[in-house]
């Protein structure tokens, strides 16, 4: 008996000059790309991996170059070296101690505090109690506070005293009632805070509050930022204005540290320059200190003001030691993230490959595997342009990824099934 004959030809495999240069034409030839459906296995599997190691590049190069503490180095952290050299004078500040467990004790706050009802306001409005230093309230970031407000999804149930510190200057204050600019198309008119003072820094002392319960830590922290510090409404969702004037805070926690930044001339619109987060331990993990040292002597604090600026130099690398395993872990979180987003690009891409391509109208026949090569090989200029542009802003790395594999699959759709010609339509017999 006559063995039946396979109609279907296997379709040859590019050799190793044309799998290379299949991979280079690629870049910009969407026939190379079509073509690349017979690229062997292991070339296949190279150029997967060079998609995701290329998109890798802008985060594991800023996540492990980048100091996360350098803004207050920078010259324009907005006052603040101003700020803690000042608070490194401040009684209260020279009796913070490092304890064995690398976290901060403060001793006795309520020696240095104004302890009225009203203490926390007065500072703010710089009618603080003579001859003390700080300011006592409480914040309790408890449900029953926000009963019936929609934007407040979620509370700590925590409930801490705080001390405030508000360093101002009213020598040459920046604050003036008005600015505004106006164009002949647009104008716009901003106030700004006008006190008669500048205010640098507002440091809040949290003694109790600690990083051990990191989901109710997070909570807690965020909701006294929001709603003491910036004193935002929680029933306006839609808006980004504070509900007072915002300036440089430090959240000084037991064994955390939290700073926001924010322009010296003060306006409720303004945007947070930097923000930042801390876990004092790992700080210490990498600056070891003595147990029972006075934090200004760690940093090296004398009497003489002159000896401030290499403080300052020393708590800017405590502050970027102490925040390093956050920023690692944050980087790989966005390998994660963007890994994932080029793996569902290079996954849809193959579907739609292979549903276009399994058509009979397709001139290009295919496999799932030669679905998935080309899939991968167009999507190797997707990786660089996202490589690019996510030195600058990574949501363009994110976007640039899903605007190739739809626009390169648009691109192809014609080559892989080209509209009918004059000569393609069907002669039809005329009646006799």
């Amino acid at each position: 008996m006559e063995q039946k004959s396979n109609d279907k030809k296997k379709i040859p495999p590019l050799s190793t000059k044309e799998s290379f240069i299949s991979i280079g034409k690629g870049l910009f030839s969407n026939q190379a790309v079509i073509d690349s459906r017979r690229l062997p296995w292991y070339w296949a599997l190279l150029v997967f991996l060079l998609d995701f190691a290329i998109v890798w590049i802008p985060s594991l190069s800023k996540g492990y170059t980048s100091d996360p503490a350098s803004f207050l180095t920078s010259a324009g952290n907005s006052g603040l070296d101003s700020g803690f050299k000042t608070a490194y004078h401040e009684a209260y500040f020279q009796n913070i101690t490092i304890q064995d467990n690398k976290a901060f004790s403060f001793g006795d706050l309520d020696s240095y505090s104004d302890l009225d009802a009203h203490a926390v306001e007065n500072r703010w409005n710089f009618a603080g109690a003579e001859g003390k230093s700080l300011s006592k309230g409480t914040y309790a970031d408890t449900g029953a506070n926000y009963s019936g407000i929609s934007g407040v999804s979620k509370t700590s149930g925590l409930s801490y005293d705080f001390y405030l510190d508000v360093i101002a200057s009213k020598q040459n204050p920046i604050d003036s009632q008005t600015s505004s600019s106006s164009s002949a198309t647009s104008s716009s008119s901003v106030v700004y805070e006008d006190t008669g003072y500048t205010t640098y820094l507002e440091i809040y002392v949290i003694p109790e509050l600690v990083q051990e319960n990191n989901d109710q830590f997070t909570t807690y922290r965020n909701n006294f930022l929001n709603y003491v510090i910036l004193n935002r409404d929680p029933s306006n969702t839609t808006s980004t204005a504070t509900g007072r004037f915002p300036h440089s805070s430090l959240i000084l926690g037991k064994d955390n540290l939290t700073l926001v930044v924010y322009p010296l001339r003060s306006a409720k619109t303004n945007s947070a320059l930097a923000s930042y987060a801390g876990y004092v331990p790992d700080g210490f993990a990498k600056m070891p200190a003595e147990s029972g040292q006075k934090l200004v002597d760690f940093l090296g604090v004398t009497e003489k003001t002159s000896d401030d600026a290499a403080a300052y130099q020393k708590m800017e690398s405590l502050f970027g030691h102490a925040a390093r395993q956050s920023q690692i872990l944050a980087t790989w979180q966005n390998v994660g993230i963007i890994s994932a987003i080029m793996g569902g690009a290079i996954l849809v891409g193959a579907i739609i490959l292979l549903i276009m391509e399994k058509r009979k109208t397709s001139v290009v026949k295919t496999t799932v595997f030669g679905a998935f090569a080309q899939s991968i090989n167009l999507m190797l200029v997707g990786a660089i342009l996202s490589m690019a542009l996510g030195f600058m802003n990574a949501t363009y790395s994110f976007m640039v990824i899903v605007a190739t594999v739809l626009l390169r699959i648009m691109w192809m759709a014609n080559r892989i099934t080209p509209p009918p010609t004059a000569d393609d339509k069907p002669l039809y017999q005329a009646r006799s």
